[in-house]
């Protein structure tokens, strides 16, 4: 994968690192959202390409994987535990290369398999703000 993908982790990335560096909570949740503007526009757009296209694909996982990140990089932030947000990014983040996996190899019925698990742990929660 490339392009929004790409672009999203590194934000992700470089958004927690200055969430544990202490930046102000209201920075960081601008900039989250900001992000977040990108990778929901990205999806919505590719809603308009070939279902089983690796635009469409990478627009799903993409959006999957900055909403999983972002409650943990809020939580970071605001100085709450972030545990249970880190554990269902990672958990998101396996299901995302097994989708991957099962893309490239063609099995559609894995994939949608994969994409419905990630789409189910990176659902916020009650605790998400």
């Amino acid at each position: 994968m490339g392009g929004d993908f790409d672009r999203v982790a590194g934000g992700v990335r470089e958004l927690m690192a200055a969430a544990m560096r202490g930046a102000q909570p209201g920075s960081v949740r601008v900039a989250v959202d900001a992000l977040r503007d990108q990778w929901l526009a990205a999806e919505r757009a590719s809603r308009e390409v070939d279902t089983a296209s690796i635009e469409r694909f990478e627009a799903v996982v993409t959006m999957l994987y900055g909403e999983a990140y972002r409650p943990a990089i809020l939580a970071v932030s605001e100085g709450r535990d972030p545990g249970d947000a880190l554990d269902r990014a990672s958990e998101v983040s396996r299901w995302i290369l097994r989708a991957y996996h099962a893309f490239t190899s063609g099995s559609d019925e894995v994939l949608g398999l994969c994409l419905r698990r990630a789409e189910r742990a990176a659902a916020p929660r009650d605790d998400d703000r």
